[in-house]
């Protein structure tokens, strides 16, 4: 139960971290990203600014908090193992949160304090001290006293969220849920592949040009950049070294004399392609776009090793000439041509099944449409031949048995005409048994986005500015 409820809403939730929370958190600064790097500031939040030392301080709360069970955020998955970005995230968060409760004058008084930490850690209602003390000690490596202190601030976070996020799960929400979670169909379906066009469809050079004049925001190119880039080993001797020297070299051809390290050097990339030996790596492309051209980066933590960036050149957004990218333009204007014919075809079989009152799809089978059926499937499942693809579901599940959906459906390879065939009941039993289970996952899910937006509210009002959280 829940299973795929859980998977379609952590993957919406990890959409509202991306949309939310990492432009801010890694861009925020844009081109001003390592500005300070030789200073001590590293956030600036309001009026306020905070220092390494500082930050580190909310590095060390977030994790002490996080290992006594308290978590104003719960992670995503309980499996997930805390990385250090998750763990910057969260420091991050907390900066932000803990100035908008100053802003807001939240206080906590010490009984505050004290019923929250028995009622945390003892559950059982009788508080022991020397266990107590003992525990955070050794467990959390901190002293009561910080111990205390991290708790009053996670208090202040509590009141401001409970003042700011607010909200209803109502009950069709709930009912809703239980039906995608358990309802189960079976389709059968024409399918028209856009290939099946292929030989139809003509394309001169003036129509391509024609195309490119109208559509030259098609062909528009994001900015690139081109760098020079180095992987230290993490079990090589010299990287301790190489990593303590960073701050006294001004070029990756330094870093490569001294160390005997391999350089290598991109093409122009943009933020979504891999890097030869690296792969793709979210933060490494976003540095290498925030550096300013001639920088050296401080070394950026992967699970190869190390990397350290050189930009070289950088290229702003464009749009090709058509004589330098004729063939792509021939080449999407053909595609186009032949969705456009996939889409008429199927256009005509509705209109056939209209008049003639067709009850049966596959009745309609020709060279350019493919007859299937699939077997059962759930809301959020992949379906037999189509994928993933919830626009097709919220379309089949509000269909009535044997009902043809008359409109086509466009998909990546393909124009699609479907016929619900099967439909389980809604077992109103079941649902009953169940609903609260499903009323509590969509509190904790509306919960967490809810406050991912207050977030993003707290961020544009402090005007943040983050100039480097990593390490120096």
């Amino acid at each position: 139960m829940l299973r795929r409820l859980r998977t379609h809403h952590i993957k919406r939730i990890l959409w509202a971290l991306l949309i939310i929370i990492i432009p801010s958190f890694v861009l925020w600064g844009g081109s001003s990203f390592f500005r300070n790097r030789k200073a001590e500031i590293c956030v600036q939040v309001g009026n306020e600014t905070i220092t390494f030392s500082e930050f580190n301080n909310y590095l060390r709360m977030a994790d002490c908090l996080k290992n006594a069970g308290f978590d104003y955020i719960p992670l995503l998955s309980g499996s997930k193992k805390i990385t250090k970005q998750d763990l910057e995230r969260k420091g991050l968060e907390y900066v932000l949160l803990l100035w908008k409760a100053g802003q807001e004058r939240i206080t906590v008084s010490d009984q505050e304090v004290v019923a929250m930490i028995k009622n945390k850690l003892f559950p059982e209602g009788k508080f022991d001290a020397q266990r107590y003390t003992r525990a955070i000690k050794l467990q959390l490596r901190v002293e009561p006293t910080t111990f205390e202190e991290y708790v009053k601030d996670f208090i202040r976070i509590q009141k401001l969220l409970a003042k700011h996020v607010k909200f209803e799960i109502k009950d069709a929400e709930v009912k809703e849920a239980y039906i995608k979670d358990t309802q189960e169909a079976k389709i059968a379906y024409l399918f028209m592949p856009f290939e099946k066009f292929k030989e139809a469809v003509v394309v001169s050079e003036q129509e391509a040009q024609d195309f490119y004049r109208k559509n030259e925001l098609l062909f528009k190119e994001a900015p690139k950049v081109k760098i020079r880039y180095c992987l230290l080993s993490k079990d090589a001797p010299s990287t301790d070294k190489a990593l303590q020297s960073l701050g006294h070299l001004k070029t990756i051809e330094e870093l490569k004399n001294k160390f005997s390290c391999e350089v290598k050097e991109s093409d122009f990339i943009g933020l979504d392609d891999p890097i030869e030996g690296i792969g793709w790596q979210e933060t490494i492309n976003q540095i290498a776009f925030s550096l300013k051209k001639g920088k050296l980066s401080p070394a950026i933590e992967t699970d190869k090793g190390y990397v350290v960036i050189e930009k070289m050149d950088e290229r702003q957004s464009l749009i090709p000439a058509f004589d330098v990218i004729k063939d792509k333009v021939l080449k999407t204007l053909r595609e186009e041509k032949m969705k456009e014919a996939a889409k008429v075809s199927c256009e005509q079989l509705i209109s056939k099944i209209s008049q003639e009152g067709i009850k049966d799809l596959k009745t309609l089978t020709s060279v350019t449409a493919e007859f299937k059926e699939t077997g059962s499937f759930k809301y959020f499942d992949y379906i037999e031949g189509l994928g993933l693809e919830e626009e097709v579901s919220k379309v089949v599940f509000s269909l009535q048995k044997d009902e043809i959906y008359l409109k086509p459906i466009i998909l990546t390879r393909g124009v699609y005409l479907v016929q619900l065939k099967e439909l389980t009941a809604f077992d109103e039993k079941d649902f009953e048994e169940k609903k609260e289970t499903y009323r509590e996952y969509l509190t904790q899910r509306q919960n967490l986005l809810e406050r991912l937006k207050l977030l993003a509210v707290i961020e544009k009002e402090a005007k943040v500015k983050v100039y480097s959280i990593l390490q120096r």
